[in-house]
């Protein structure tokens, strides 16, 4: 296995940055250009979700729902 010395490194850090900017690869990168690529590219960081603002007032409203329906359940058999 090859030992990368100071030169070495130097000598293949100038090649890579001649290559790149021989082939400019930031001029050649568009991005989507269809309506259907846009709408995915714009959730590529969406998440599940769980812990959004209104899911937790939901989940909240829910549970607050489940226990006036249990204690209306519970006083029908009372």
């Amino acid at each position: 296995m090859p030992r990368w010395t100071l030169e070495a490194r130097k000598q293949q850090s100038d090649r890579m940055k001649l290559l790149i900017y021989q082939q400019f690869p930031w001029e050649h990168s568009t991005g989507p250009i269809s309506a259907v690529g846009k709408a995915k590219a714009a959730r590529n960081s969406l998440k599940h979700g769980l812990r959004s603002k209104e899911m937790r007032e939901f989940l909240s409203r829910l549970g607050k729902e489940r226990k006036a329906l249990l204690k209306k359940i519970s006083q029908n058999f009372q």
